[in-house]
């Protein structure tokens, strides 16, 4: 190889990005070798799903973090909001999508309620 070949491999080497695609790329060979269902149809259906509904909570996080604020009040509140929808599905026999919508206003609620003490009361996101 060239030096300026050598450079550029030594530089890309370097960067995070790089290091992380070969880790990932490394778990994805592991994976298939210990679970041959791994690189499937139905597996990356069933991992993009998951990937979505937490890609609904990342782009609020996301927002926050550009703005320079920290709130880790996102996990709470998904929690609350499925608690209360399994609360009123399994012990109140209701119907889901009644408890869908109970259980998304109740979530909303909290946000609202956080997002009011952030902005209003100046109270640290972090806190809430």
């Amino acid at each position: 190889m060239k030096n300026g070949a050598r450079s550029k491999l030594k530089a890309l080497t370097r960067q995070n990005e790089f290091v992380l695609i070969i880790l990932i790329v490394a778990l994805c060979i592991i994976l298939q070798n210990v679970n041959q269902g791994f690189f499937t149809v139905i597996n990356f259906r069933t991992m993009s799903r998951g990937f979505a509904i937490k890609g609904f909570a990342l782009i609020g996080m996301a927002f926050l973090l550009i703005t320079g604020m920290f709130d880790m009040s996102i996990g709470s509140v998904m929690v609350l909001s499925g608690f209360i929808f399994t609360s009123l599905v399994s012990k109140n026999n209701m119907n889901v999508n009644l408890a869908l919508l109970i259980a998304l206003a109740g979530g909303v609620g909290v946000g609202l309620i956080n997002g009011l003490m952030v902005t209003k009361l100046r109270v640290n996101a972090f806190i809430t």
